[in-house]
């Protein structure tokens, strides 16, 4: 693993432990948002967007807690 990719994984569990910690309604109205693609949307954009998505979903694992 690069560097670039070691701190991108950092970052994600960073981002994706204090998603946790947000109740179920919140995360779900992030998700929406931030997956909602705008008509002008890039292809790096869109893919950005999904992993955010992912994220924020994968934050209400119960193996996190």
């Amino acid at each position: 693993m690069d560097a670039l990719e070691q701190n991108m994984f950092a970052l994600e569990l960073i981002v994706t432990a204090r998603l946790a910690l947000d109740p179920p309604e919140t995360r779900r109205q992030l998700a929406d948002f931030i997956g909602r693609e705008p008509a002008d949307c890039g292809a790096v954009e869109a893919a950005i967007r999904r992993r955010a998505v992912e994220i924020i979903r994968g934050a209400d694992r119960p193996d996190l807690v």
